[in-house]
């Protein structure tokens, strides 16, 4: 019997349309309502009163179906767009030549993390439509969490000035890293330059990091569609913390590569690995471990 109301109530949403359905679900509520409210008939006030609270019950349950099954069919078409732009990206060679990589993250003390990517690009493709990005925690984190994490995408202007939003395709991997899918407003032409900021605070991305000390990496790794003339990751972490800090994917001294320690005047920390000329699939970058309170106390006494 319910799945036969609710299959009514799909018929009414797709042939009236929600506003009209919904204001029919209440007329007949306030119906009851009024016949509730009769007085000195106890049989009549009951009948009315129940109609009320099953109506009522069914219009949540007909919401709640709807949405649930929006969702799924959204996660679908969200999932099949994503593999098709990953076809169309691997199938036609170079999609654009990366002049600057800008990234910084800002740690809290529970780990989240607050990050800004600024990206100065050329177009390689004769028509180029999206970016495709991809992204991850060095942990795996519950799909609670991912549920959590929110990202911005907009145009930069001259001189760096925030432009319009973009629109954006998300996807989490079976990985764990989150596919970000960056939608050109019109087809960019090949040599035109291309500058967007990503946005994001994604929490507890370092937790294990500032929570449990455990030494965590920050590092790039560009495929080779996306050859990457320079770039550099800031890691500023909370206040009162320091860490220990060692390199991935090279030896110091180095000429292309460089992690540079900046202490700010709020005494946090900013870690920063700069490099140029970054080899495709070559993992670079650093790692940090958060040192504990007394040994950071020491360094600053010494």
């Amino acid at each position: 019997m319910l799945k036969s109301l609710i299959e009514w109530f799909d018929k009414q949403l797709l042939a009236r349309g929600t506003a009209a359905t919904v204001r029919s679900i209440f007329a007949v509520l306030g119906f009851s309502v009024a016949v509730a409210a009769v007085p000195g008939v106890p049989t009549v006030k009951f009948a009315g009163l129940l109609l009320m609270i099953l109506l009522a019950l069914t219009f949540a349950l007909v919401l709640l179906h709807d949405r649930a099954r929006l969702k799924q069919q959204a996660d679908e078409d969200r999932f099949l767009l994503a593999r098709y732009c990953r076809f169309l990206a691997e199938r036609h060679g170079y999609v654009a030549r990366v002049l600057s990589w800008r990234q910084t993250a800002v740690i809290d003390e529970e780990g989240g993390s607050k990050e800004v990517i600024r990206i100065h690009a050329v177009s390689m493709r004769r028509q180029l439509y999206f970016l495709p990005l991809k992204f991850g925690a060095r942990w795996d984190q519950p799909k609670a969490v991912q549920k959590q994490v929110r990202v911005k995408v907009r145009s930069l202007l001259l001189e760096d000035t925030r432009g319009t939003s973009w629109r954006t395709t998300i996807n989490w991997l079976p990985d764990g890293r989150l596919e970000l899918i960056c939608h050109l407003r019109a087809p960019v032409k090949i040599g035109a330059d291309i500058k967007l900021e990503i946005e994001w605070c994604w929490p507890g991305k370092c937790a294990p990091l500032v929570k449990r000390h455990e030494p965590e990496e920050f590092i790039f790794k560009f495929n080779k569609l996306m050859p990457v003339e320079y770039a550099e990751y800031k890691i500023t972490l909370p206040v009162g913390q320091e860490a220990y800090c060692e390199p991935i994917g090279f030896a110091e001294p180095s000429e292309s590569f460089e992690i540079l320690v900046r202490n700010n005047p709020n005494e946090s920390k900013t870690y920063t690995f700069m490099g140029i000329g970054l080899t495709p699939g070559r993992e670079l970058g650093m790692r940090l471990e958060v040192k504990p309170r007394d040994s950071a106390r020491m360094s600053k006494d010494d």
